[in-house]
């Protein structure tokens, strides 16, 4: 199930970049250090692209 927000997004035609981490990690995002590491470097890669 999509996000509401997301929903809207798409449905306005914009451009939507998301990941979900179908591993779970609740609220923190992360279930453990590898997949945190994993969630920083995408984190990072798309700020420097929009940056940049």
């Amino acid at each position: 199930m999509l996000d509401p927000t997301l929903r809207h997004g798409l449905a306005d035609g914009r451009d939507v970049l998301y990941y979900e981490n179908a591993k779970g990690g609740g609220h923190g995002g992360a279930a453990d250090n590898a997949q945190r590491a994993f969630l920083s470097s995408l984190e990072y890669t798309f700020l420097r692209n929009r940056l940049c």
